[in-house]
C-alpha cells in the first residue's frame, strides 16, 4: 500500500494499545488514500 507506513514484528507480543494505534493508522490511510478514489476515476482510466 502506496503511503502506508507500519512495521510489524511477527515475534513481538503487540498490546491492545499496539492494535488500536495500527487500526487508527489503517482507518487514517483509508480515508486520506482510497475513501474518494471514485472521485479520481470518473472520467474513466482512457
Amino acid at each position: 500500500m502506496p503511503h502506508f507506513k507500519a512495521q510489524i514484528d511477527e515475534q513481538r507480543d503487540y498490546s491492545e494499545d499496539d492494535y488500536q494505534k495500527f487500526k487508527d493508522s489503517l482507518v487514517s490511510y483509508y480515508k486520506n488514500y482510497v475513501q474518494d478514489i471514485d472521485t479520481d476515476f470518473q472520467g474513466g482510466l482512457d
